[in-house]
């Protein structure tokens, strides 16, 4: 024979049962919340980490085109030096011998 008195246990287990249930989704609510927030703050600092490597990529080729272009210039420069102490120097051999 059910009492009375068991049955109101009974649904006061269920419930109290019931609220730790609700209460544990909740937690794990918050902590599948948190862990998303954590994999977008990574995300999103890998995306920032990229674009400076990015930018530190383009700073560095600009500076190796800017070296590679003085030493273009530079080499240049040495071939017209050369080129006019060639010329020179056939000057001189010429005017020495039509001197002598």
């Amino acid at each position: 024979v059910d009492s009375p008195a068991g049955e109101v246990q009974s649904d006061e287990d269920g419930e109290k049962e019931a609220a730790a249930e609700v209460e544990a989704a909740q937690m794990e609510a918050a902590v599948a919340a948190t862990a998303a927030t954590v994999a977008a703050t990574a995300a999103s600092a890998a995306k920032e980490r990229a674009r400076v490597a990015a930018e530190y990529a383009g700073v560095k080729l600009k500076e190796e085109a800017a070296r590679r272009a003085v030493r273009r210039r530079k080499t240049a420069e040495v071939k017209v030096r050369a080129e006019a102490a060639k010329a020179a120097a056939a000057d001189n051999v010429q005017g020495y011998t039509i001197g002598k």
